[in-house]
């Protein structure tokens, strides 16, 4: 009986950690003491052999309590594999985008400690590359200063849609 018990909860262990969230990649950017400074280009490289298959991208910031603004703006440029025809005839895609890390009443979105928060932001759901090869991200703070003491890392993802 005891034998059976243990066979079931190895196999419910094994179930629930096959049913976790697959990411294709991932990767942290972890600021030095002067923060996020705009000669800090972040440049995340990636390959996509599957052009079938549906994907979320996923960004994450980690910054400290007392980050003084409740929006980061960030820079994206996707650049696509060399050599080949890309969206708009581009081998790149430059975006500006506003990052909401906290509610107008000043409380932080994510998860907060003491120390630092922490909050994922899809950056695009249910997406996909129209062609196989490697790819970059670039990711550039876009704010109105230089150095930006309380970020502390970025990281991105690229979570496979099931």
């Amino acid at each position: 009986m005891m034998f059976k018990k243990l066979i079931i909860f190895v196999l419910a262990v094994i179930f629930v950690a096959g049913c976790g969230e697959h990411y294709l990649y991932s990767d942290t950017h972890k600021m030095g003491e002067a923060g996020w400074t705009y000669a800090d280009s972040l440049k995340f490289d990636f390959e996509i052999t599957d052009t079938s298959k549906r994907y979320n991208l996923l960004l994450t910031v980690h910054h400290t309590p007392d980050f003084s603004n409740e929006n980061l703006y960030v820079k994206f440029t996707t650049v696509f594999p060399k050599g080949q025809k890309a969206l708009q005839g581009k081998d790149r895609i430059e975006q500006v985008t506003s990052l909401t890390l906290a509610q107008k009443d000043g409380q932080w979105l994510g998860k907060c400690s003491s120390k630092e928060c922490v909050m994922q932001i899809p950056i695009q759901t249910n997406t996909w590359f129209p062609e196989s090869g490697k790819y970059s991200l670039l990711v550039e703070q876009y704010m109105r200063r230089d150095s930006l003491k309380a970020i502390k890392a970025i990281d991105f993802a690229i979570q496979e849609k099931k």
